[in-house]
């Protein structure tokens, strides 16, 4: 999956040193100022270049280039203060389209909610959007909210098979923050993501890829200023969700690695174990996971050297098993389709370096990404084989489908003794109970380092990808001593002990050592199984702006 060179354009490269992601552009003499926020990144396969290419453009006075005007109303009203709504005859469709929908239960003015309807000739526009912005009373929405403004928007437009939108947020009765307004162009982001790559043409009533979103607001350089500090994350968010998408068949270990290559011209430094590298290293958990197919293990690393020379990196680790059969141990059919994305975790660790680098970020980090594919032939390990770890000591294995403990297990301990990290964030689908209760919304946090585990709750937060703190207690260590023939056992019983996430934590922290660390459990996450305002079905991209967020500060 090569990455593309392209020309700058304002969907990509920056005009300004210090904003790598902004580029500010005057439009027409007497039209104002317009300030233009390149998209999420030109660092993506030229073969899912189509999901990133909605432009958006910030003014001020500037006329309309779109005919598609797109306002937004508080619950339980149904007239709009947008400075551009101020023709009788719009706020009269407005009013009628409300109450019809209203009327059928489809509309209600909650965030997250839009409707459309068309415009008749003498207007500037041939259709109105309408969104719901919440209830007026103390209105101050969360950034969830804000987002799902935005998203919601870009869906509605693309549904109506619109490929522009121009969105007024210029309010006489209602003065939007800078960072709200930069918010809700974050949502429309990453609601314009779409994953068309292996399609050789269109579907009937197929949402269109909206091209531009043009937003009127008050202070367009301010705005532009907060949604450049925003549209690395969406960046970081997309390519995460293209490396899951990507079929199994592509995204092999050595295709995940290739789809990164081009990170270099972003200041990343890439390096790769190959499986005699790995040999060497003594990272038999890898070997023996990926053994069984025809794609040999990877283990990849990534550097952002963005901190002081001195200055100790934060480690994030991603599970990367690029495809999980289960092994010896197979999963039902049912179970098998999901299972391209069980390199999630390593695709998220894969966009928080990218937006690391599109921020410029002044943090040292690396992400360590052990890549292999849970096949099932002769040469795959079997229930009972003793390995041993790179860390020294034997695990036999009891379920050869509770594989990411394996491979987390010498990806962590290479990335402590390496790195001499001063944090290791890990993630991954690693199953286990630990997402039962939890929903298609919270990640589970494991972390018994406080200051860290309150910092990784913080940052779930303000990434919108909020975590669950579950425990993992000490006790469960002696379960781990329960093998006749080696140092450790890799799983328990599930049933018996009821707690196999926790059991794997305290497997892992053997690795991590005394370094403060968390790991993050995201089964569950990383698909949507329907559309959302800023998500369509499929991959998420669930991690990447929790990582950047926990690592930035």
């Amino acid at each position: 999956m090569a990455l593309p060179h392209r020309s700058a354009t304002a969907r990509d490269h920056p005009a300004a040193p210090c904003r790598p992601d902004v580029q500010h552009s005057q439009r027409g003499a007497s039209s104002g100022r317009g300030y233009t926020a390149g998209g999420p990144s030109p660092f993506l396969s030229s073969r899912v270049e189509e999901s990133v290419m909605m432009n958006i453009d910030f003014c001020g006075d500037e006329l309309p280039r779109w005919p598609v005007l797109a306002v937004g109303v508080f619950a339980g009203e149904d007239q709009t203060g947008s400075a551009c709504a101020d023709d009788a005859r719009l706020q009269a469709i407005l009013s009628a389209a409300i109450a019809a929908d209203r009327a059928c239960g489809r509309f209600e003015g909650k965030p997250g909610e839009c409707i459309s309807a068309p415009l008749p000739a003498g207007l500037p526009w041939r259709r109105l959007l309408i969104a719901g912005l919440g209830e007026r009373v103390g209105w101050t929405p969360g950034r969830d909210a804000l987002k799902c403004i935005g998203g919601a928007i870009v869906r509605e437009a693309a549904a109506r098979g619109e490929r522009g939108v121009h969105l007024d947020l210029r309010w006489a009765d209602c003065d939007l923050p800078d960072a709200a307004v930069a918010d809700i162009a974050y949502g429309a982001r990453l609601g314009s993501y779409r994953f068309r790559k292996w399609r050789t043409g269109t579907r009937t009533l197929e949402p269109a890829q909206l091209e531009e979103l043009k937003i009127h607001v008050a202070r367009p350089a301010e705005v532009c200023d907060a949604f450049g500090r925003l549209s690395p994350i969406a960046a970081g968010t997309f390519l995460a969700r293209d490396l899951v998408n990507e079929p199994p068949n592509s995204m092999t270990p050595q295709g995940f690695v290739d789809a990164l290559q081009d990170f270099r011209r972003l200041g990343i430094e890439l390096e790769v174990l190959d499986e005699t590298d790995l040999a060497r290293e003594g990272m038999e958990g890898i070997l023996a996971v990926g053994g069984g197919s025809v794609h040999p293990p990877r283990l990849l690393i990534l550097r952002w050297r963005g901190g002081a020379h001195d200055e100790a990196p934060v480690c994030l680790v991603g599970k990367g098993i690029t495809f999980d059969t289960g092994g010896l141990d197979l999963k039902p059919h049912a179970m098998l389709a999901p299972m391209k994305g069980d390199m999630a975790g390593g695709a998220a660790v894969a966009g928080a370096l990218l937006a690391l680098a599109r921020s410029n970020e002044p943090v040292n980090a690396v992400g360590v990404i052990p890549l292999a594919e849970n096949a099932l032939s002769g040469a795959s390990f079997r229930p009972s084989d003793i390995i041993r770890l790179a860390r020294g000591d034997t695990i036999e294995i009891v379920n050869t489908d509770a594989e990411g403990r394996v491979v987390l297990a010498d990806a962590i301990w290479y990335a402590r003794t390496r790195f001499s990290p001063s944090t290791i964030i890990s993630l991954g689908t690693l199953g286990g109970s630990g997402f039962f209760g939890l929903g298609l919304r919270y990640g589970g946090l494991y972390c018994d380092d406080l200051p860290l585990r309150e910092r990784m709750i913080e940052a779930g937060n303000r990434a919108s990808e909020p975590l669950w703190h579950l425990p993992a207690d000490p006790e469960l260590d002696e379960d781990l001593r329960q093998s006749d023939v080696a140092d450790l056992l890799q799983a328990t019983d599930y049933m018996v002990h009821g707690n196999d996430s926790g059991y794997i934590v305290r497997l892992l922290k053997r690795s991590a050592g005394v370094v403060p660390w968390a790991h993050v459990e995201m089964t569950r996450l990383e698909f949507a199984i329907k559309d959302r305002a800023t998500c369509p079905k499929g991959a998420t991209g669930f991690g990447a702006a929790l990582l950047y967020a926990a690592t930035s500060g």
